[in-house]
């Protein structure tokens, strides 16, 4: 069980919201109420192979569930999946060259349908699966799928996962909350590629789905979503001479 603890703390006393994830703020007297965050919380266990919940399968993996670091979906922070998550991981190991993770982020979660005749709980998930293949040393190549589904979006509070747009929350004339959806698949993979001094990393992800918006009317027709098609580029590619080490990168 890992629990990580956090203390973020401007120096400083400021006047209003704090930058984003800090907490509270250092003034002249320094007498700060107690302000501890949970950046980590979660259990992992072997799932399967020797001395797991299951040993009658034969090859090793981990399942991790709670608060934890997203990991083993892409190379690069942040393009894919970076930061911290709430929700289960499985890491499995079926030879020395050839692994996966699997995982299912818990966005938002809807305990109450219903809150009142302008508010609601909506439930938001995604699912990813990476496999990291390396072919042979110096080689590695992760191809990834993503499905993330939007009902409602999340809080908005700093666009993390889906767009705010308020929580994606409106209120018709009615007085009725109705909420923006978002369906969106992601495919692609990352890859790492190194020989001597020079080094290349290239990513390329292709997305598809769609995304609610308040309803217009064009031509006659209400439309309620926007159809989602994007391409992802990143690359990276570097040279080493001793202690130099030259990058450029492209997005």
């Amino acid at each position: 069980m890992v629990w990580g603890l956090e203390f973020d703390f401007n120096n400083g006393q400021v006047t209003g919201a704090a930058a984003p994830g800090v907490s509270s703020s250092f003034d002249l007297d320094t007498d700060v109420p107690g302000f501890t965050e949970t950046k980590w919380l979660y259990v992992e266990t072997p799932l399967t192979g020797a001395g797991s919940i299951m040993p009658f399968i034969p090859v090793a993996s981990t399942i991790r569930g709670g608060a934890q670091p997203c990991t083993g979906h892409g190379y690069k922070f942040g393009l894919i999946c970076g930061g911290d998550i709430p929700g289960v991981s499985v890491h499995t190991d079926w030879s020395s060259s050839v692994k996966s993770t699997l995982t299912f982020v818990q966005v938002r979660e809807a305990l109450f349908r219903t809150q009142s005749t302008t508010a609601s709980n909506r439930e938001s998930y995604a699912f990813l699966a990476s496999v990291d293949i390396t072919p042979f040393k110096g080689l590695s190549i992760q191809p990834t799928y993503v499905y993330k589904d939007g009902d409602g979006g999340n809080n908005g509070s700093a666009s993390l996962g889906y767009e705010a747009k308020d929580g994606f929350a409106y209120t018709n004339g009615a007085g009725t909350a109705t909420d923006h959806n978002t369906h969106v698949h992601t495919i692609g993979f990352d890859a790492r590629w190194q020989k001597g001094g020079l080094t290349l990393e290239p990513s390329i992800y292709y997305q598809i789905g769609s995304q609610g918006i308040s309803p217009v009317l064009i031509n006659n027709s209400v439309k309620n979503s926007v159809d989602v098609r994007s391409w992802v580029f990143d690359g990276i590619a570097g040279y080493r001479l001793g202690p130099l080490n030259l990058q450029t990168r492209f997005l």
